[in-house]
């Protein structure tokens, strides 16, 4: 599953692309339509008064110059798009302000670091308590799966410090030294006090 994240800011880059490119070629058409405006009121005035004389130089239009100003302008606009499809709440649109993305979930993992050796696997864990209070009795279960993607074994361990203060860091390490042969993978999970099931998220990532 793409995390929602990643979703959204995709969604707000093509959305500030078309708005980049329909931007453009408006601001293009619009400019052309001036530019053709003034040399023919130009041309009457001249054809009236000086019917021999050149086009003035401050009426002759710098087509690259043109060009820079639509293109400066079209990136404003799609810079603006973008910010406001990421971050401004809209009716029927999904984004961070009115997505699940940054609701708070009591644990957040912030760091795991995965060592693979004959015998078996150990995992280090950081994570932080994102509730207002302290969480007692964390405990940690690492599913460990194998190859057919069945459950081979769960392990637990008890997370650091118990309580875990509201606001701060805890830890864990498990070391898996058993069916080392048919290891496919784990699975992380975590238990409150009471056994009932403890929402995690990693990251930026809200899945569960």
């Amino acid at each position: 599953m793409i995390p929602q994240s990643v979703v959204i800011l995709d969604q707000a880059l093509r959305l500030s692309l078309w708005t980049f490119i329909a931007a453009f070629l408006i601001l293009l058409l619009f400019a052309s339509w001036r530019i053709r405006k003034m040399r023919r009121r130009m041309a009457d005035v001249l054809e009236t008064e000086a019917p021999d004389s050149p086009l003035p130089q401050r009426f002759r239009v710098n087509e690259w110059r043109t060009l820079g100003k639509a293109l400066a302008a079209s990136g404003v606009i799609a810079a603006l798009t973008f910010v406001i499809a990421c971050f401004v709440p809209l009716p029927s649109f999904y984004n961070f302000a009115s997505g699940t993305i940054w609701e708070r979930t009591p644990l957040r993992v912030t760091s795991m670091q995965f060592e693979r050796f004959y015998e078996g696997f150990s995992l280090d864990v950081e994570l932080w308590n994102q509730t207002g209070e302290a969480l007692p009795g964390v405990e940690a279960i690492v599913t460990v799966r194998g190859a057919g993607d069945e459950v081979l074994d769960r392990v637990s361990a008890g997370v650091n410090p118990n309580p875990l203060p509201a606001g701060q860091p805890g830890s864990f390490r498990i070391r898996y030294a058993e069916k080392s042969p048919l290891i496919r993978g784990y699975q992380l999970s975590f238990l409150d006090q009471e056994g009932e099931p403890l929402p995690h998220v990693t990251g930026l990532d809200s899945r569960k």
